[in-house]
């Protein structure tokens, strides 16, 4: 095949599918065509799984997949399917737990050698072109994973049977009671992984893992221990400071390489710029300081003016690279800076840790290429004061330079936006800008929520059945488990945050079409079938966001909250019921669950506008009443309040007066 022909993969919308569809690999989209041909041909699958921003992904598609002697391999011995991760979330969550659990390790690009009957033998995730850095060349590993298929099979069957003795009983058991002590648990198990010297949790490269930080969030505010509210605020300052936020364009890069935040992966995605929100919500709620109140804005202000449809969705993810190299928007040449600040430029340099030689370390070279990224040396003193402070603590016109270098920048070659937009990610945005208006009761983030409910109920949203992805001409991708989760919560959380009743009225739709799919899929996941639908019943433990899993636990204590019970079809294993009491730090947004289980209540109400709301939510919150939603009920009198929890009513038909004397002796 030469490199100009199209593979099968033509004809395709997804952007990540659209880029390999001239490779000389003679890729198949996923589906029965390829898996046919495997095995009427008794050849073995190459399985690459990985989405459009993916930095490794482009790196292999250059190295490897546009080559030609590689894809004289490929094309002779295997049937090669590629898989768009964010189209197919089934497809990936089950075969990135295969990897997890047969080699520890998973990640994209993910790459499965499979049967031509569809059983996964070895996983593996960036491979090289060539042998380097102890591991083996794609040519040579393909052709010895081939010879040993042709030569051996007995060998690959063996592999097989060793891999499914590590895969879990998928016997589905009821999920137990959350106790206090496993949330205490879940606490101290950050406390023994939390990095006292620069903040976020592990030694190696950091995640931001937000969620996290609500979760320290919300227990200081439940517990009053003032030592997790410090771990969260000294992470999310340490992230601010860092090299991993983009002090220039906001918005927060995907991970950082190295322990001190300093060198990022530079992917924006949708789902962690959501994650950032909420916990710097979260923070703001805690504390009052106006540093999260800013960090929640400016984010914000990245997403509309980056990620922000026309039709008013919100894509989901800008690329690492530009004109082929990770970073090239995103670095600094010391000599630019000097041109651009002019007599700025000393305090500025001092202040951004800018360097004549460069202070940007290539990975995996571990040299530099003479560029800067952007960040501040994140001492403890420095972090208190950063936090405390903000940016002017640092130099009175660090805003003013970095305006300069934006519009700089915005010459520069921009790197892809993949301009898919995902209805889970979207519906977890709009959780987050939910979550954004019930702690800074401003009307601007309201009508961000606002804008982004309209957009899914229109677009989205049918009669409670949810689409996972519409493309521009009009194909539709069918609503997954993790649509329906988010999408619900996100409804649920807008409704419960403003007393809006048609969102809440969609979101148990959202619910009640869920519990029909998955009362339909119950023998099936009775029987340890994978579920299409689901994808996995494993790893329901949180990653870079929440799971799906728990996703699903908070929308139906909303439902409870807002008086719309539902039944329950509990997806927990007998793994994650093990792992939840041994593990339960793994599980932060499911704690944080079961934390307003206990302690949030929903204020009923006959309100006449959204400014009675955000009265009596200012004047709760004045009296340390974070954890309090609001619904509508025109059965009761005005100045008539109802107060219930997620099971019943305490108090009914009562006056704010006798509210509030509740709640204060319910705090002591």
């Amino acid at each position: 095949m030469v490199a100009d022909k199209m593979n099968h993969l033509e004809g395709g919308e997804s952007p990540y599918l659209i880029q390999h569809a001239k490779n000389p690999v003679n890729w198949y989209p996923w589906g029965s065509q390829a898996f046919g041909l495997a095995k009427n041909e008794h050849k073995l699958i190459f399985l690459s799984i990985g989405y459009s921003t993916c930095h490794w992904c482009h790196v292999m598609e250059r190295e490897s997949f546009s080559k030609e002697d590689v894809a004289k391999v490929m094309n002779e011995h295997y049937v090669s399917i590629k898989v768009d991760r964010e189209e197919m979330p089934d497809v990936d969550a089950y075969f990135i737990d295969f990897a997890n659990r047969v080699s520890g390790n998973a990640g994209w690009p993910l790459n499965i050698i499979l049967t031509p009957d569809g059983k996964p033998v070895f996983p593996f995730t960036y491979i090289p072109r060539e042998s380097r850095y102890g591991s083996i060349g794609i040519n040579e590993l393909l052709t010895s994973i081939n010879e040993l298929w042709v030569k051996s099979p007995e060998e690959i069957y063996r592999k097989i049977n060793e891999n499914e003795k590590l895969t879990i009983n998928k016997t589905l058991k009821a999920t137990p009671d959350v106790s206090d002590q496993i949330i205490k648990n879940a606490y101290g198990q950050l406390v023994n992984s939390f990095d006292k010297n620069y903040g976020g949790f592990g030694r190696n490269m950091k995640f931001p893992s937000s969620h996290i930080i609500s979760f320290l969030a919300e227990y200081y505010g439940i517990y009053n221990e003032s030592n997790a509210l410090g771990m969260a605020t000294n992470t999310i300052a340490s992230i601010r400071m860092g090299g991993i936020y983009d002090h220039v364009g906001k918005g927060i890069h995907r991970y950082a390489t190295d322990f001190g935040w300093k060198i990022p992966h530079f992917e924006k995605m949708l789902y962690d710029q959501a994650n950032l929100i909420t916990a710097a919500s979260k923070l703001y709620k805690a504390t009052g300081k106006e540093f999260y109140k800013k960090m929640i804005f400016d984010v914000a202000e990245f997403l509309r003016e980056k990620l922000l449809s026309p039709e008013g969705g919100y894509y989901s993810a800008i690329d690492a690279d530009s004109e082929g190299e990770e970073g090239k928007y995103y670095l600094w040449k010391s000599s630019e800076l000097m041109e651009i600040l002019k007599e700025d430029y000393e305090g500025f340099a001092t202040v951004y840790n800018v360097q004549e030689d460069g202070n940007y370390i290539e990975e995996p070279k571990g040299t530099s290429n003479m560029k800067n990224i952007l960040y501040v040396e994140n001492e403890k003193e420095d972090t208190d004061k950063f936090r405390d402070k903000g940016t002017f603590w640092l130099n009175r016109n660090i805003e003013k330079d970095l305006e300069k270098l934006k519009d700089v920048r915005e010459k520069r070659v921009a790197p892809r936006t993949d301009t898919k937009i995902c209805g889970d990610i979207n519906g977890f945005l709009l959780y987050a800008y939910s979550e954004a208006f019930s702690s800074t009761n401003d009307k601007k983030i309201l009508r961000y929520a606002e804008e982004l409910y309209e957009f899914l109920s229109e677009h989205y949203i049918d009669g409670g059945k949810c689409m996972h992805i519409i493309y521009n001409s009009g194909k539709k991708v069918h609503g997954y488990f993790s649509d329906y989760a988010f999408l619900s919560m996100g409804f649920f959380k807008l409704g419960l945050s403003t007393g809006n009743v048609d969102a809440i009225k969609k979101a148990m739709e959202i619910s009640d079409q869920l519990f029909l799919k998955l009362k339909a899929e119950s023998s099936a996941l009775k029987s340890g079938d994978r579920s299409t639908f689901i994808g996995t019943l494993n790893s329901q433990e949180d990653s870079s966001i929440p799971s799906q899993f728990a996703a699903y636990e908070r929308s139906l204590l909303y439902a409870g909250m807002a008086g719309q019970y539902n039944e329950k079809i509990d997806l927990s294993t007998s793994e994650t019921v093990e792992n939840l009491t041994k593990y339960p730090s793994f599980f932060t947004f499911r704690m944080e669950t079961e934390m307003e289980r206990k302690y949030a209540s929903v204020l009923k109400g006959n309100y006449d506008s959204i400014d009675e709301i955000q009265k009596i939510r200012k004047n709760l919150a004045r009296d340390g009443h974070n954890n309090i939603y609001f619904e509508q009920d025109d059965n009761l009198a005005p100045g008539s309040y109802s107060l219930c929890n997620s099971s019943a009513c305490v108090l009914d038909a009562a006056e704010y007066g006798k509210i509030l004397e509740y709640l204060n002796n319910q705090k002591k």
